[in-house]
Order: C-alpha cells, then sequence, then structure tokens
C-alpha cells in the first residue's frame, strides 16, 4: 500500500469534482423532472460537513477532509475531537467497527451516533483504491440524492464512470418525460388558444344574437307603429269621410244654445260619432267650418253622414221630404200639441218633451228671457206655442217645430200689445197667463172682454177677493199635471201653484196657448163692476157684482139645466 502522502489528493479532487459536477449537470438537463432517491433509498441518505475528517466504509476510511456523513435521521457518525494535525500522527486502529453504507448489506441504525462508534488507532496513511471507492460513492449517491443533496467532497482525477443500464434508462425516461411535458405544454397552450377562440366565437355569436334579437324587436316595433298610425289615418279619414261607417244606428245629438263648432265636435266625440276629435278640429278649421252659426235643437244623426254632413245639418232646418199641415186650435195646452204632433208622425212626445227640457229657446227669443221661475212651472213654454195651421216635416227634427211655433207667436205679440200691457202694469207672461184663463172660461170672443173685466176686478181687489176661483185650472191640474207628473212631491207642488182656489192671483204660468181673441181681451177687458161670473149649459154667461148676485145665478142655472135635461 502506498504512502497517502505519495498522492497529490487536492488536484485529484479539485479535477474529479468538477468532472462530477459536470456529469450531474448533463444528467439532470436530461432526466429534466426525476424524482427524488429518497424514495429507492429510504434509510439512508447523506450529508456531508466539513467539519469532520473521516467516515467509515466496508472498504476502509474515506477521506472527508473535515466533513460529516449523516445516515437515516442524519445523525453525524463520528464527530472530530482532534485537529487534522493529530490525526495525521495518531493512527485509527484497524480493527474499527464497520458501518455498511448500502441498506441492502446491513441495517443503518437511526440512533447511530459519534458515542456508539469505536474509534481505534490505525497509520495515517490512505490508499488509491481508497479514494477511487470515494468516488465512486460520492458519484452514486449524488446521481441518485434529490436537488437538495450537497457533495462538497474533492478527488483527484479519475476516469468517468460508464452510465449503468438503469441510468440510460432513466435518462430515456427523462427525455420521455420531458417529451411528454413538453407535449402536454404545447397540448394546454393549444387548449388556452382554443378556450380564448372559443370564448371570442361565443361571446361573437352572442353579440350576434343580441343585436340581431335588438334588430328584430325594432322591425316589429316599426312594423306596429307603421299599422297603428296606418289604422289612426284610416280613422281620422274616415270621421270626415264616413267611409265604411254604419248608416242605420240613429243617434240623437243635442245641440245648446250658443254651441260652437269646437263644442259641436266635442259632443260628436262624446256620442261616438267621431273619434278624432283633434283632427276634427283641424279639418273644421281648414274647411272654414269655423261659423258658430248652429241652431240648437235635438238632431237625428247617423255615422255615415260624416263631420261635414253633420255640421251642415245641425246649422240648416229641413227643407226637403214629405210634409204634413196640421192647425192646432186656440186654448190647445202643450201635452195636447205634443200629442198631435206625434199621431201625425213629425216627432215623437217623448223627444219633444226632451227638447223643451234641454234647448235653452231663451237665448234665440227674447219674450222668453224675461220670463220668471221657468223650473217651476209644468210647461215653461205653455202659453207661446201659438195656435195656428203649421206644415210640418215627416220626421222633423223637435227644436225645428217648436221654432215654428215661437217665431209665430213673435209675430203675433206685436208693439200695440206691448203698449197696452205696459198701461195695465202687466208683464207680456202675466198677459198669456191671464189670456190664457180667458180663453178655458168664455165661450166665445164675445164673452171674453167681460171674463177679462172680472178677473181684472178680482185682481184689482185682491183684499177683498185674494183668489180668482177659475174651475178651468182645476181641470188643466186633473187632467194633465197630475196624468203625467208621476213624483208626488212636485205633483203637490205644481198643484199649490197652479190652483186658483188656494193661489193668490195669476197662476205661475199660462195653463193653454190662448189664441189672438183671448190675447187682445186680456189687453182691452170691459169696464165693468163684475167681480163674479158662471155659464149654464147652453154656454150662457151670468154675471154678478156681488157674491148674493152670483148666488141667485147659481139657482137659475141650476133649473135651467134641468130643464134642458128633460128636454
Amino acid at each position: 500500500m502506498s504512502n497517502y502522502n505519495d498522492y497529490n489528493i487536492d488536484d485529484f479532487l479539485k479535477n474529479f469534482d468538477k468532472n462530477l459536477d459536470d456529469e450531474v449537470k448533463s444528467r439532470e438537463n436530461q432526466k429534466n423532472s426525476i424524482s427524488s432517491s429518497s424514495n429507492k433509498r429510504e434509510n439512508f441518505s447523506v450529508h456531508i460537513d466539513r467539519s469532520k475528517e473521516f467516515i467509515d466504509d466496508e472498504e476502509g476510511y474515506i477521506p472527508a477532509y473535515n466533513g460529516e456523513i449523516y445516515f437515516a435521521n442524519h445523525t453525524p457518525l463520528r464527530q472530530k475531537n482532534e485537529t487534522v494535525e493529530e490525526k495525521k500522527t495518531e493512527p485509527v486502529k484497524k480493527s474499527h467497527k464497520r458501518i455498511k453504507s448500502s441498506p441492502k448489506k446491513a441495517e443503518i441504525n437511526s440512533d447511530v451516533t459519534p458515542s456508539n462508534v469505536q474509534e481505534t488507532q490505525t497509520e495515517d496513511k490512505i490508499t488509491p483504491a481508497m479514494v477511487l471507492n470515494a468516488a465512486k460513492i460520492r458519484l452514486k449517491h449524488k446521481l441518485n440524492s434529490s436537488k437538495n443533496v450537497k457533495l462538497p467532497l474533492k478527488a483527484a482525477d479519475s476516469p468517468r464512470t460508464t452510465p449503468t443500464e438503469e441510468t440510460k434508462e432513466e435518462s430515456e425516461n427523462a427525455v420521455k418525460t420531458a417529451e411528454n411535458v413538453k407535449s402536454a405544454s404545447i397540448n394546454r397552450k393549444g387548449s388556452a388558444v382554443a378556450k380564448v377562440k372559443g370564448r371570442a366565437t361565443s361571446g361573437i355569436k352572442a353579440l350576434k344574437k343580441k343585436y340581431r334579437k335588438k334588430s328584430l324587436i325594432a322591425v316589429a316595433v316599426s312594423f306596429v307603429l307603421a299599422i297603428v298610425i296606418s289604422l289612426v289615418a284610416i280613422s281620422c279619414v274616415n270621421d270626415i269621410l264616413a267611409i265604411g261607417r254604419d248608416s242605420e244606428k240613429i243617434y240623437t245629438v243635442t245641440i245648446p244654445s250658443g254651441a260652437t263648432t269646437s263644442s259641436v265636435i266635442r259632443i260628436l266625440d262624446k256620442e261616438g260619432l267621431i273619434k278624432n276629435s283633434l283632427f276634427c278640429n283641424i279639418i273644421a278649421e281648414v274647411q272654414q267650418f269655423k261659423r258658430d252659426n248652429y241652431i240648437p235643437g235635438i238632431y237625428y244623426v247617423t255615422e255615415s253622414m260624416g263631420l261635414e254632413g253633420m255640421l251642415l245639418h245641425f246649422k240648416s232646418t229641413q227643407t226637403t221630404g214629405e210634409t204634413v199641415r196640421l192647425t192646432f186650435p186656440e186654448g190647445y195646452n202643450v201635452d195636447q200639441i205634443i200629442e198631435k204632433l206625434e199621431k201625425y208622425e213629425v216627432c215623437t212626445s217623448a223627444l219633444f218633451k226632451q227638447t223643451m227640457k234641454d234647448v235653452d229657446f231663451s237665448t234665440e227669443y227674447d219674450f222668453l228671457a224675461s220670463l220668471k221661475d221657468k223650473d217651476q212651472r209644468y210647461h215653461y213654454l205653455e202659453g207661446y206655442l201659438y195656435p195656428d195651421t203649421y206644415d210640418f216635416y215627416v220626421g222633423e227634427n223637435p227644436a225645428s217645430v217648436i221654432r215654428k211655433f215661437l217665431d209665430n207667436f213673435n209675430e203675433k205679440w206685436t208693439e200695440e200689445y206691448q203698449e197696452k200691457a205696459d198701461k195695465l202694469n202687466m208683464s207680456m207672461d202675466e198677459v198669456i197667463t191671464l189670456a190664457s184663463i180667458i180663453q178655458k172660461e168664455a165661450y166665445g170672443a164675445e164673452q171674453m172682454p167681460d171674463v177679462s173685466s172680472v178677473i181684472h176686478n178680482r185682481l184689482n181687489y185682491s183684499a177683498l177677493f185674494p183668489t180668482l176661483k177659475c174651475d178651468c185650472t182645476l181641470y188643466y191640474i186633473k187632467n194633465y199635471i197630475n196624468k203625467n207628473v208621476e213624483d208626488q212631491s212636485l205633483q203637490n207642488a205644481l198643484n199649490n201653484r197652479y190652483n186658483t182656489n188656494d193661489c193668490i192671483g195669476l197662476p205661475i204660468g199660462a195653463i193653454c196657448n190662448p189664441g189672438n181673441d183671448a190675447i187682445s181681451a186680456a189687453l182691452d177687458p170691459t169696464d165693468t163692476k163684475y167681480y163674479f161670473f158662471a155659464h149654464d149649459n147652453n154656454n150662457k154667461i151670468y154675471l154678478a157684482e156681488n157674491e148674493s148676485e152670483h148666488n141667485k145665478n147659481l139657482i137659475e142655472i141650476n133649473e135651467v139645466n134641468k130643464s134642458a135635461k128633460k128636454d
């Protein structure tokens, strides 16, 4: 065995470590990701600490150069207690206790410590075989150890060991693993790109779907709006031209006094005869229908007439159609006139009464404007439907019919009549009311001035004769008011207003429509002192200045009537 000092150990270890590190780096680059050898060698790991000097192996001492080896639990095998120079001069005994480095040859006790190792004295010499063996062990452990294994040993130059089959297999596996990793990486990148592309494609499709949906909605809304606008336009045109409108259903429209075009259009819209009042107002302005000369009244119209036809209808009276001539005797009351008009199909009773109620004719006729308590009368037009002969259209508007009566009265009431009324200190309404009583109480024009004289005398001496006591008013109440007024409270009120046995002076209004003779008699009574009158069955009048004479006249009338029955 050669002497330790014969070898240049430092140079050898420097070259050895350099070659060893190069080999390890080359192998590690091939393997790329190989698991630590700690999984194969469960109970053996090596860590070198340069603070220790020697370790033992089955081949002999391994120069560690101030290093330390750990087995299993990294417990140091031997701890340096003396300096390097002392170890060189103090040989270790060759009969030392050997510790197997291979787990197959000997089990390594995890509790091995420097105190458990028996050190022996031996010569301070190292053979080349020992150095080579240490290099083999170092190469083996460095190749199989994890990345955390540190091999700071240095040795002299030595030839590289030939890789074993196991090392080749590991290298091939490392290359395959690297290729698999690279392929997996490429696949992952491809998958990521595909996902990004997929998401982008999905996003684009979603956006296209969203905008397509919005476009469809916009088209649908535009289509609906077009339909709505078309329908509105058609409706507006139909309001004017009445294309396809119903011509059979008849509407009753009341046009009040002082109506304007705008108010008439509102009435038509309310009745459902037109659909677009705003458009109709514009057309009326363009077509110059703004002349507000509408005739108040109740009209029969249909949708097929159109706006223009209805507006013209409300401004004109009927001039064509079948006509009927009717004569109304003096003393006819309103109910009798209505009955005759309905009989000859001029207009219905209900429509005539409704027209009198809804249409304010006082805006057209001044003599009606002066009437008092119109709403408390049975028929406020009673006394002013002048009895005469008239020509009417069959189915004529009731307002037009009433105007014919009122126009005639307005002509008959002359300025002379008004002057006489003023001299008597009576209003026109009082004269007409008085004339209506004269008309009903007198038999013929000859009796009318005397009857007028009696009534005037009683009115002038109201302190002695507060009531007129005219039987004609009782007849009017019994046969007309009570038959046509269903409300009992209103009926009682009207009875008190018209009954001359109860009311003071003249009744609230006329009880019939007097003729010219009665009006003249009311204005020109005879100058007498009579306060009573009566008639027998032969229509002879009996006049009396006081009640005693009146009673005698009643006895005579009774005898005359009895004798007339016998005959």
